[in-house]
């Protein structure tokens, strides 16, 4: 039979392993209390490097810069929105959020009025 997966409660012998194996006792509780991961799991499973996309961010900050875009933008654009890195670098930020085209149009026609 298997071995019933533990959620929720973390020994202080999990945190233990947990930093033996480089991960911290923060993102361990986050593994399990936010993202719902099994302790077992959470405590050995190497946590994903940040800096892979560095080298990218490099390449393409200045004409980030010059388009008005953040490293935060450009970052998601790659990963959320799958655009490529010139595209991602180059098309204009939208600023003022969203506006419905019939909220104008009524706005437009009281303003006549």
């Amino acid at each position: 039979m298997a071995k019933a997966k533990r959620y929720h409660y973390i020994t202080p012998d999990d945190y233990l392993v947990a930093e033996k194996n480089g991960i911290s006792r923060k993102a361990l509780n986050d593994r399990v209390r936010r993202y719902n991961m099994d302790v077992d799991t959470a405590i050995v499973q190497k946590l994903k490097a940040r800096t892979e996309f560095e080298p990218t961010w490099q390449k393409w900050k200045e004409t980030c810069e010059k388009h008005g875009i953040s490293r935060k933008l450009f970052y998601h654009r790659i990963q959320v929105n799958k655009y490529n890195e010139e595209k991602a670098a180059t098309d204009p930020v939208i600023r003022g959020g969203y506006k419905p085209r019939r909220a104008v149009g009524v706005w437009q026609q009281l303003k006549k009025k």
